[in-house]
């Protein structure tokens, strides 16, 4: 039995009256339960938040903090969404196939993190939030948790038919467990409609916002960090590449650009090549293999370290044959969550992971991290 399958036991009858985070983590678990509509029969509390089911994938939401960052006292928001498990494992580690399986799953999914834990492959994501921005953050929080247990009761299915395929596992199965005291939920909620409803329609259209896809903030913002910012609004793409990191980082923003489910919306990409990579010749499949390694160790980072960034997409190894491989962090963010500042925030979220990162990736005296 999982930890998080244990808390579900343990706390089955709880309210969130006995939730033992401070007022605005309290506050903050609230915003997101409302917004995501959620019906009391479907859930446990637990001390830092609280457990849900939208129908047979629990999903586990938590808030973390205060701690201080740069002399700020900022919390964290975070979710975990139970999709599959039976997932192939070797000596008690994930396989080679199975982490080529997820890293393939985040490459077209931009929107929280395909992540493998022991046998089981969840969806996860975290924010940061400060009670200045608490509503603005657990909108974007709550959304993104949506949109992933949205995914994974849709094709949770799809993907065991599929093992073969996607070099998965034979074993493979859908990780529903039911509430500990209402049983199995026999019909969706119908929140999980709400990605037809209103983000894949006002994908096809300009955000309502009319503002939200001006990038010139976001390329002032970039300029503070890099001297050779190219693109604008009329482009729909600003880049620059980062100076002072050593890892190569470059940052780029695009706006109405389409998502295979969501339409269109604004993607933040960053770009590094980690000093480790120079070890191995250009496009192999050794290079490549270090690539995910890499943007697994980057991941793992971002969801475990005291780091204000916002973790709705994931690292991901990228290259091939005909060009060296380097690891890329994508988030895409839906025209229906668009609004004005987006851009600079990704610009400076963007700034910050590939300054964050490079200490990982860059040895004290200059050396490649083995």
């Amino acid at each position: 039995m999982s930890e998080a399958d244990t808390d579900v036991r343990r706390d089955a009858g709880r309210s969130h009256e006995d939730l033992t985070v401070d007022d605005t983590g309290r506050e903050a678990l609230l915003a997101v339960y409302e917004r995501l509509q959620i019906d009391a029969a479907w859930t446990v509390w637990h001390d830092d938040g609280f457990t849900w089911w939208a129908h047979r994938l629990p999903q586990r939401i938590r808030v973390e903090g205060p701690t201080d960052v740069d002399g700020l006292a900022t919390r964290w928001l975070s979710f975990e969404t139970a999709a599959l498990r039976g997932v192939a494992v070797a000596d008690g580690a994930k396989s080679n196939s199975a982490a080529i399986a997820a890293m393939e799953l985040n490459r077209v999914s931009n929107l929280y993190e395909v992540h493998l834990d022991g046998d089981r492959l969840g969806l996860r994501g975290r924010v940061y939030f400060m009670p200045e921005t608490l509503r603005f953050r657990t909108e974007l929080f709550a959304d993104r948790a949506l949109l992933a247990v949205t995914w994974a009761e849709r094709n949770a299915d799809t993907l065991v038919g599929g093992a073969g395929k996607l070099s998965l596992a034979p074993g493979l199965a859908v990780d529903a467990t039911p509430h500990p005291t209402s049983g199995e939920r026999a019909a969706p909620d119908d929140m999980l409609n709400v990605a037809d409803a209103v983000f894949q329609p006002l994908g096809q259209e300009p955000p309502r916002n009319a503002g939200a896809t001006d990038l010139r903030g976001a390329a002032e913002v970039l300029a503070g960090s890099a001297d050779d910012v190219v693109g604008g609004s009329d482009e729909g793409l600003v880049q620059a590449s980062l100076s002072g990191t050593g890892v190569g980082a470059r940052v780029a923003i695009r706006a109405q650009i389409g998502h295979p489910s969501l339409g269109q919306g604004m993607l933040l990409l960053v770009y590094l090549r980690p000093p480790a990579l120079d070890a191995f010749e250009p496009g192999s499949r050794e290079e490549g293999q270090a690539a995910i390694a890499t943007a697994e160790t980057l991941n793992q980072a971002a969801w475990s370290m005291p780091w204000p960034l916002l973790h709705v997409g994931a690292w991901v190894g990228d290259g091939g044959s005909e060009r060296p491989h380097r690891v890329v962090y994508a988030s895409f963010h839906p025209n229906a969550t668009l609004t004005q500042g987006v851009a600079e925030a990704l610009a400076y979220d963007g700034i910050g992971r590939a300054h964050r990162a490079a200490p990982l990736l860059i040895a004290r005296d200059g050396r490649p991290l083995s």
